[in-house]
Parts: structure tokens; C-alpha cells; sequence
């Protein structure tokens, strides 16, 4: 298991940007995650989405793809015979519903670092997690959000598809639960 945290905003890097073409905005009917074309081709996305769309927190964007070893983490790949190898990835753009909040970077990293400690203790073999922060622009206000990466290994495309779903829970709950503990210290 890999957990690392990394942060994209040089001039070029890419924003999370709310609302977009297609965006759903699943804060205010949490039902039409169902008819998301992702969460129909990988229904383990749509208890993850409710988790993080019922709390402080919104989704902006997901999708999940085919990773293969050149793509992987060698270290991931590692555990895992070279010529039976496969992968799947996804990633999760996850902004505060009260972004003036998080305008401040420093409270966006301290976000990232707890929520990779907490992955730390867990054992998750053939999984390989990062936690981005990345600016956002969230109905015009301007500040930081997060992109959550999750990759499940395995020998064959079933096991690798358990070991994301496995490896995406994972991550939303202790992103769930790390941005609940700061949002309280916030407010105390």
C-alpha cells in the first residue's frame, strides 16, 4: 500500500472548476449519482459519492480508468507478477460546500497530511492512494480543493476491481473523517 500527498499550483496546473458543462450538483438531489454514466459502469462509486455530497464537502468530478504497469507505482507493481498485472484507477474532485474556509493553503495541506497518516495505518495490499491540492474555483470564489486518487492492483481484472472499490472507500472515509476533525477544531 502507497499513500503520498502533492500539491499542483504552478501557472499551468489544472483547476477544479464548479459549475462546468456537464457538471451534476449532487449537494441538492443526492438520487441523480444513479444516473451518473460513471456510477452505471461502477455502481461502487455511488455510496462514495453520497458519503461525501451529505457532508461539508461536494463532489465536482469523478471518473475511473484502466491503469496498466506503466502507469502504476513501481512499488505497486512490485507485488504483482509483471505479465499479470492490471489495474484500475479513479479520482474524486472534492471541494468544502463553505470554501471561504479554505482559501487559506495551509489549511488545505494539513487536510492532505492527515488524510495520508491516517491511510498509513491501514494494510491495504495492491492499493496506491494520493491526495492532491489543487486550486478551485467554486461559483466564482477562488480557493483550494482536492483531487483523491485511488488504484486498486490485481492479477486479473476482477481482483483489481475489488482492490479499487476497497482502495476508493478507504480513502473517502478517511478524507470524510479528517476534513469532520479539522472542520470541529475550526469551529472550537
Amino acid at each position: 500500500m502507497i499513500a503520498d500527498w502533492s500539491v499542483e499550483c504552478a501557472p499551468d496546473s489544472p483547476w477544479i472548476v464548479v459549475p462546468w458543462e456537464a457538471w451534476v450538483d449532487l449537494r441538492a438531489d443526492a438520487g441523480a449519482a444513479a444516473q451518473l454514466p460513471e456510477v452505471e459502469a461502477y455502481p461502487e462509486l455511488l455510496a462514495l459519492l453520497h458519503q461525501v455530497n451529505q457532508r461539508a464537502l461536494f463532489s465536482a468530478k469523478v471518473d475511473v480508468f484502466a491503469v496498466d504497469a506503466n502507469w502504476m507505482d513501481p512499488e505497486l507493481a512490485e507485488e504483482f507478477p509483471a505479465d499479470s498485472l492490471v489495474g484500475l484507477g479513479s479520482y474524486l474532485d472534492v471541494l468544502p460546500r463553505a470554501a471561504a474556509a479554505w482559501t487559506a493553503f495551509p489549511a488545505c495541506e494539513q487536510m492532505a497530511r492527515a488524510v495520508v497518516a491516517q491511510l498509513h495505518q491501514s494494510a491495504l495490499i495492491g492499493a496506491s492512494f494520493e491526495v492532491v491540492v489543487r486550486p478551485a474555483s467554486a461559483f466564482g470564489l477562488d480557493a483550494f480543493g482536492w483531487t483523491l486518487y485511488a488504484t486498486g492492483a490485481g492479477a486479473d481484472p476482477a481482483a483489481a476491481r475489488a482492490t479499487w472499490a476497497a482502495a476508493a472507500a478507504l480513502l473517502v472515509q478517511a478524507f470524510c473523517d479528517c476534513f469532520a476533525a479539522a472542520v470541529a477544531t475550526m469551529q472550537a
